[in-house]
């Protein structure tokens, strides 16, 4: 306040009375007047502008200052002002000079401390190894405070690993690497903080230990997070001091961000290391993606399996750089061949090597990869070569196609990647081999089936030649014109440059030329027409005439016997067949060509026949009646045996192309062979589906009358062990089909095997017995039925007797029930001896040519009374006159009987049943019997020509015999019998029978009664 306001004012302030003084805190105030100062002079301490401080004057009484006074204060005041500044001068100076000192030492210290850790820092950045940076840290550490020791530990968050140890010259013990669980150096790692202890024998944490001296222990952190721990240490107590323990802690600062560098470095070295072998990789995988393109493209691109082979092993060697590939293909029954094998570059040049060994027959075995990376280190083991091997099944589904094997020199690991690239190179070959065998495959059966047609033709070609030379030589009687003919068509048969006949004289021992072509100029002419052989010191000759068969000389000059002819010379090649008559040679056929090897063996058998034909052609003009009637039974024979052969041919079609059995054959291996179309048919599936479903027949029976589905599900095993012990096995079950409809089927299975006896599979019969046991169920009802219609009339028989006994008065009408009953058993016994001889084939009918509608109208005649007493109506329509037909006149009358009683048995009253004859294309005579009855249902028209068969809502009904017997005389007549109905509008059965060449009838039945038409 007053003070305050005199040096505000830099001029003496006056208070002459307290006690009003308003400048003067209260406080102060009271405690001045406590005291009886009444009056306050303040006076300011000046110095060089600047008030130093204030004089404070204070008086008991109220004082005022004169001007004199205040001139003294202040003059006072400056006084002290200069003194006051003086000495603060100087104790400023004495303070500056102490500071500068004191700052030069802290700089000179300073200046140690960082030149130490820059000599650190530079030490532990530029260590290479984690070792020596660590061994860096504690030696810098001992340095810089001169301590006994460092220790170094590096701490991951859970573990505390020892990293260096430092002593100074005067010591060295073994380094402390085993942190205890609640030392000191655990303690900084868990909490981070620093902890210093300056006498150990007297600090707890080492009360138990008797070690001595002082230590100090620092946090190696690198953003909040300790990374290690520094421990320094004194073997005596020791003061820290605040210079050393922040030297320590700059290095330790510095430790840690070297060692977070160091290990930053490391990792991103790492990551580098990793990018590239990972970019490495990419490229190998990129490398080897083009490679996999590339070998797929080429070996889908060829159709040679030679050079798909080699494909193979090429790429593979480039893929893995093997020493060895070798490509081994496998058959059907596991027989192995060498295909293709390729030796790396820079390797001397081996054999191949063909044989199996135990590597490649495990592959075959359980048809997956086998890796054999050391063969030292593998028991029972043995490799074709080298010391490491991989081999890898080629395979399409379960079928193994073949084997490629890679191999090693030396222990060798595969690296997985480049295992799976070669996996998907394999399985490329795999499909690229199966494709090129399939491929051969259907080449090869191209081939057969070109080289069979070919053979056909040729064949056919030679038979028409020979047929053509048979005939034109029979018709040569005259020799000469005989000879001719025969050079002539020797020509179509084998094309020569020259050819010679020659005969044997009557003794048989020589032979002589008596037609030659081909040897046109004048000394060859002479010199082969006067020609002749004796046979008996000939070889040639002689060696034909025994074998008597064809000979072929492939090239003249290998045969020191063969002397030329003059004239000759240009022969190369020869061939020479015997003319044999009765087993006797009379005369040869010789052809030469100016080519090397020009006749082959077929040559020689076509010559064969053709001089065999020539010697019939020859006896014939020699015995030209005697060969006639031999040449006619001969052309004869081989027209029926060409007939017959035809015949059988066209039967073995038509009973394949009609078989309704199911067939299937199916390898050991489950493949499915073969499978016709009444299989597919009958179950509703293709062949492709029962393969890609993995169908079989026991997957296809459900359970019946005869077999629960327990019975069932071991059926399987008795089929095989049924096979395996009879190579046959047979059983009835029912099948479900595709359209969950269910067929009764009889399965007969036989082993298929080869000629040598080795297994191929089992051919499997799938019969459909529904009908047939339907036919067994009609026949059982027959049986009933037949029991039951002769019981009937058996009864009568005994009930008439009875009463002729006790009625003998009525006679007469006893023995006409009688006389029905035994008509009717007579009837019902004679069609069934009628089905027994026409399936037996002792039915022989009497044809005669006959007017049709003449014996239609006859036919109508004797049945219309009994159709009309049945309320019915019968139509005759003719709607042609003069049909003639060969027929058997009482057979055909049985058939036409039958369908009109079978037509009047199921037509109601009122109804109308039409006979009608008509023509077709010429051919055909047609007759229909149609009525207006109840029909018949659809379902049943297919069985209802069989024997026994009835149907099941029809009434009036007998054995189920008359439609078979009907079928079977129309078809003896070489017709054909149908029918079409309609349930609730009638049926109309349609007899076919061929018409007569005869325009004229032997039989002509009268038919004078009026029909109606």
């Amino acid at each position: 306040s007053l003070s305050g306001l005199a040096v505000q004012r830099q001029d003496i302030v006056n208070s002459a009375n307290l006690e009003s003084e308003s400048q003067v805190y209260e406080q102060l105030r009271g405690t001045l007047l406590e005291r009886g100062l009444r009056s306050a002079v303040i006076v300011p301490i000046l110095g060089q502008n600047t008030v130093l401080g204030t004089i404070n004057l204070l008086y008991k009484k109220p004082h005022n200052v004169s001007g004199s006074e205040h001139e003294t204060f202040m003059s006072i005041a400056k006084t002290i002002g200069l003194a006051i500044s003086n000495a603060r001068q100087l104790a400023n100076v004495r303070a500056e000079m102490w500071e500068r000192k004191r700052a030069e030492d802290a700089e000179r210290r300073r200046r140690l401390e960082l030149e130490v850790l820059h000599q650190a820092s530079l030490a532990m950045n530029s260590s290479p190894e984690l070792d020596t940076m660590l061994h860096h840290i504690a030696e810098y550490a001992v340095k810089i405070v001169g301590a006994d020791d460092a220790h170094v530990f590096i701490y991951n968050g859970d573990v505390l690993e020892f990293g260096a140890a430092m002593w100074d010259d005067a010591s060295h013990e073994e380094p402390f690497s085993q942190p205890r669980e609640d030392g000191i150096t655990m303690r900084v790692a868990r909490n981070g903080e620093r902890i210093i202890v300056e006498d150990m024998a007297t600090h707890p944490l080492f009360t138990d230990t008797g070690w001595e001296g002082a230590i100090v222990s620092l946090p190696l952190l690198s953003n909040q997070q300790v990374r290690g721990v520094l421990n320094v240490a004194y073997h005596k107590p020791h003061h820290f001091t605040s210079d050393e323990l922040r030297a320590l802690e700059l290095l330790a600062d510095q430790a840690a961000s070297s060692l977070v560098n160091f290990l930053y470095l490391a990792e991103i070295e790492y990551e580098i290391q990793e990018r590239i072998r990972a970019e490495e990789g990419v490229r190998r995988r990129n490398a080897e993606l083009e490679m996999l393109r590339q070998a797929s493209l080429e070996m889908t691109a060829t159709t040679d399996i030679d050079q798909l082979s080699t494909y193979i092993v090429q790429y593979v060697l480039d893929l893995v750089h093997g020493d060895y590939v070798r490509l081994l293909l496998v058959d059907e029954v596991g027989n192995y061949g060498l295909q293709a094998s390729k030796w790396a570059k820079g390797r001397d040049a081996q054999d191949d090597i063909a044989t199996p060994d135990t590597v490649t027959e495990q592959v075959y075995k359980i048809k997956e990869p086998v890796i054999i990376p050391n063969i030292a280190a593998t028991d029972d083991v043995n490799l074709a070569w080298g010391m490491a091997s991989i081999a890898l099944p080629m395979k399409m589904g379960e079928t193994i196609q073949g084997i490629l094997q890679i191999c090693w020199e030396e222990p060798h690991h595969i690296d997985p990647t480049l295992l799976q690239a070669l996996g998907l190179l394999v399985d490329h070959a795999s499909v690229a081999l199966s494709n090129v065998q399939q491929i051969d495959r259907i080449k090869r059966e191209v081939k057969e089936r070109e080289l069979a047609e070919a053979a056909e033709r040729d064949q056919r070609r030679l038979a028409e030649a020979l047929q053509h030379a048979a005939e034109v030589l029979n018709s040569k009687l005259e020799l000469d014109e005989l000879f001719n003919e025969i050079l002539n068509l020797l020509e179509e048969v084998v094309p020569y440059d020259g050819a010679s006949i020659m005969l044997t004289d009557n003794t048989g021992k020589r032979a002589s030329v008596v037609l030659s072509r081909g040897f046109d100029d004048e000394v060859s002419q002479q010199s082969i027409s006067t020609y002749e052989e004796d046979l008996e010191t000939s070889e040639y000759y002689r060696h034909v005439i025994e074998t008597g068969q064809a000979y072929v000389v492939e090239d003249v000059q290998d045969i020191a016997a063969w002397k030329p002819l003059a004239g000759t010379e240009w022969i190369r090649s020869h061939i020479c067949a015997p003319i044999i008559s009765e087993d006797t040679a009379i005369g040869f056929i010789n052809l030469d060509s100016r080519q090397v090897d020009r006749f082959t063996q077929e040559d020689a058998d076509r010559l064969l026949a053709f001089a065999n034909q020539a010697a019939i052609a020859i006896e014939n003009a020699r015995l030209v009646e005697e060969l006639r009637n031999y040449n006619k039974h001969l052309e004869q024979r081989v027209n029926d045996r060409t007939q017959e052969l035809n015949v059988a041919r066209a039967r073995l079609q038509a009973m394949i192309a009609s078989i309704r059995d199911g067939v299937i054959h199916i390898s050991p291996d489950g493949e499915i062979l073969y499978m016709n179309p009444a299989l597919e048919s009958l179950t509703g599936y293709t062949k492709d589906e029962w393969q890609a479903l993995g169908l079989e027949l026991f997957s296809l029976l459900v359970p019946d009358d005869n077999f629960t589905e327990e019975l069932l599900a071991t059926q399987p095993q008795v089929c095989q062990r049924s096979l395996e012990q009879q190579g046959f096995w047979r059983g009835e079950f029912t099948l479900k089909c595709r359209d969950n409809s269910l067929v009764e089927v009889e399965l007969i299975s036989t082993m298929a095997r080869s000629t040598n006896g080795e297994n191929e599979g089992v051919v499997t019969v799938v019969r459909d017995i529904s009908d047939a046991r339907e036919l067994a169920r009609q026949r059982r009802q027959f049986i009933t039925t037949a029991s039951h219609e002769l019981r009937t009339p058996v009864t009568n028989m005994k009930t008439r007797l009875f009463l002729l006994k006790h009625q003998p008065d009525r006679l007469e009408e006893h023995l006409e029930v009688m006389e029905l009953v035994v008509e009717r058993m007579q009837n019902l016994i004679s069609h069934l001896f009628d089905i027994t001889r026409f399936e037996q084939g002792l039915i022989t009918l009497q044809f005669q040519s006959t007017d049709l509608s003449q014996f239609l109208k006859h036919v109508a005649r004797i049945q219309q009374a009994e159709i009309e007493t049945r309320q019915l109506t019968l139509n005759l329509d003719i709607q042609e006159d003069d049909v003639i037909a060969d027929v058997d006149a009482e057979r055909l009358e049985q058939v036409l009987t039958n369908l009109l009683d079978n037509a009047a048995d199921h037509t109601p009253e009122d109804g109308i049943i039409t006979l009608r004859l008509r023509t077709e294309d010429k051919t055909f005579a047609v007759i229909e019997v149609e009525d207006t009855g109840e029909g018949i249902d659809e379902a049943l028209l297919p069985n209802i020509f069989q024997p026994f068969f009835r149907g099941e809502e029809r009434k009036n009904q007998g054995a189920g015999l008359g439609l078979a017997i009907v079928k079977d005389i129309v078809e003896k007549h070489g017709g054909m019998v149908g029918v079409q109905s309609e349930v609730g509008k009638g049926t109309c059965f349609i007899i076919r029978l061929p018409l007569s060449r005869t325009s004229k009838s032997t039989i002509n039945p009268a038919a004078d009664e009026e029909v109606h038409s």
